[in-house]
C-alpha cells in the first residue's frame, strides 16, 4: 500500500474548508485505488489528511494527471478558494 499524508492550511471559513473537505474525502473513498482515508486537525488552522492507495502506480494516476478526475473534482469544489495545501509525505508502507 502507498500512504500519502497532506497537511492543507486552512486559509477560509473552517466550516466551507470541512464541508468542501468532505466532498472530496467521499470522491476518493469511492475509488478503487484508495483502500483508507482518514483526517484530523493537527493545528487550529490545518487538516492532515492521510490516504492509502493500492500502489504508487494507483495513486499517480489518479493525483498526477492535470486533467484526470482528482484535479477536475478539486476544481469542482474550489478548495484552494478556502485551503492551502503545504506539505506531502509520502511512502510505500511495510507490511
Amino acid at each position: 500500500m502507498y500512504i500519502v499524508a497532506s497537511v492543507w492550511q486552512i486559509t477560509g471559513d473552517e466550516q466551507e474548508v470541512l464541508d468542501r473537505g468532505r466532498k472530496m474525502r467521499d470522491f476518493l473513498r469511492s475509488h478503487p485505488a484508495v483502500g483508507f482515508l482518514h483526517h484530523f486537525k493537527t493545528a487550529p488552522d490545518e487538516i492532515m489528511v492521510v490516504v492509502g492507495y493500492k500502489d504508487e502506480a494507483s495513486y499517480k494516476a489518479l493525483i498526477s494527471d492535470p486533467n484526470g478526475e482528482f484535479e477536475k473534482r478539486l476544481a469542482e469544489v474550489s478548495m484552494e478558494d478556502v485551503a492551502r495545501w503545504k506539505q506531502s509525505w509520502k511512502g510505500e508502507s511495510e507490511e
